[in-house]
């Protein structure tokens, strides 16, 4: 009897060990989207109304037990979502073009291309904000969308506010811009880091995360920098309070603040990650690359060990800590008179190559901390601007190796000798293993291109020009040879 009793308290203390691990496992989990599409913004009205938004008119809708597709009635790139309630929700796109969903479907609300939105904010259905590239932020009333006076052209990635006279736009080179009836500048000397989203409770309590770990927060009097604890880049954040902060990155960070400190979550992904948002600290949403959306039930992310015995049990907690992988991303968009199919060219330490997206979108991964890259995009009849990105030393996520594309005519070389001609391989040659190596050869590459419209025009109109431009280039050749 005494025997079958002891095995019966051992039974149930070990049931209690293997349902107390698996509830402290939860923590962030994988939830199945449905897509493979990257997701760049989530936001919703409660726990079982939920919107993430993404690449190509990605919409997707959660209702507390799944996820489904919308029809957004766009192939647009979207980058982030904002509502007021379920039947009032905004996106905007990499376009220029915001959405409205009113209960039923989505619409065409407000179109200023060729600028790009990558923040949605506003306190009311009347006061809806929008910020992007230039220093732009375009405002809703209720009735029609205006613009703002910024007091900057620097691109705006997040916004966010307590009230509809108190609000934060934060962006390129450590920018933080706030809003009592007015925008000005914020000067805070805490960072120059690409900002990228900011959050706050109230005005006493407002964090900015961005670039290479940086974190910055305002007390209500003094804006200072906070030790993250990672050199990852940091896209979103979001709190339930001022004690109880989120903040997501690259290669599926997730870092908590407690009110006294960050510390690591363990996220099970190494997605990249992009935005977060809750309905409360036991109900968080983020989302990623590759259609990824992770959710926090609240549970700690810590593992909990039970020893079982007859008489007593000694409960041992362990941190799970998170490592950080020594691999990076570079990515980018590639915007103006194309975007889509545009060769891309990652040379140095690794080579690929790639083709940007419908969005201009392109991105190579899993390159090696501390390399050498040198990014240039590729298409016959168009120069961009810069000719190239060059990175010496890879040691965060470079996500932001952006290009501006303008239509050319074809060179002066191309229309002497033709497109596949030994002669033009030549001089790409050069263009590429030394030119674009220096910020002097760019600009002479950058030059050769603006002004090949007009050579090759007066060229048809002169034979003699054309003789000459073709005897130049015949006195370079046999250098190159």
């Amino acid at each position: 009897m005494k025997q079958r009793k002891t095995i019966a308290i051992t039974f149930v203390l070990v049931a209690m060990l293997i349902t107390a691990s698996g509830s402290a496992l939860a923590g962030w989990s994988a939830m199945t989207s449905g897509t493979t599409e990257t997701l760049t913004g989530v936001w919703g009205s409660s726990s079982t109304d939920v919107f993430a938004v993404g690449d190509k008119g990605t919409i997707l809708h959660y209702d507390g037990t799944n996820w489904s597709a919308m029809s957004s009635g766009t192939t647009d790139f979207f980058y982030d979502v904002w509502g007021s309630s379920s039947s009032n929700v905004y996106a905007g796109t990499y376009q220029g073009t915001i959405y409205r969903y009113n209960g039923s479907s989505w619409s065409l609300s407000h179109s200023s291309s060729p600028m790009l939105y990558f923040g949605v904010w506003g306190s009311s259905a009347s006061n809806v904000l929008a910020v992007g590239m230039n220093g732009i932020i375009h405002q809703y009333n209720g009735s029609g969308w205006s613009v703002m006076t910024s007091g900057t052209t620097e691109t705006l990635f997040g916004i966010w506010g307590s009230s509809a006279i108190d609000a934060f736009a934060v962006g390129d080179k450590g920018t933080i811009l706030n809003y009592n009836g007015k925008w000005s500048t914020v000067i805070h000397g805490a960072t120059s880091e690409q900002l990228r989203a900011v959050w706050m409770s109230d005005p006493s309590n407002v964090f900015v995360v961005g670039y290479n770990g940086i974190i910055v927060a305002y007390n209500g009097s003094t804006w200072y920098a906070m030790n993250s604890g990672t050199i990852q880049s940091l896209n979103g954040i979001w709190g339930s309070s001022a004690s109880d902060v989120i903040a997501v990155g690259s290669n599926g960070t997730i870092l908590n603040y407690d009110g006294t400190n960050w510390s690591a979550m363990s996220s099970g992904s190494s997605k990249y990650l992009e935005r977060v948002w809750g309905s409360s600290s036991t109900d968080v949403f983020a989302v990623g690359w590759g259609g990824t959306i992770l959710h926090y039930d609240g549970v700690s992310s810590t593992t909990t060990t039970t020893a079982a015995t007859t008489t007593t049990t000694t409960a041992i907690t362990t941190t799970t800590t998170t490592v950080l992988p020594s691999s990076y991303t570079i990515a980018g968009i590639v915007v103006g008179d194309i975007s889509d199919g545009v060769t891309v060219i990652l040379d140095g330490d690794l080579n690929q190559v790639t083709v940007t997206d419908p969005g201009g979108y392109y991105e190579f991964l899993n390159l090696p901390d501390g390399g050498f890259f040198i990014i240039r995009p590729e298409l016959q009849g168009y120069e961009f601007d810069p000719p190239q990105h060059e990175i010496p030393n890879l040691m965060n996520d470079e996500v932001a190796m952006d290009f501006m594309s303008r239509k050319t005519g074809p060179c002066p070389a191309i229309k002497i000798y033709g497109e596949d001609s030994e002669e033009v391989a030549l001089l790409r040659i050069i263009r590429d293993s030394v030119l674009s190596r220096t910020p002097e050869g760019r600009e002479m590459v950058s030059l050769y291109y603006r002004w090949s419209p007009m050579i090759v025009k007066a060229m048809e109109e002169d034979v003699e020009l054309k003789d000459e431009v073709q005897e130049l280039i015949e006195g370079i050749l046999p250098m190159i040879r």
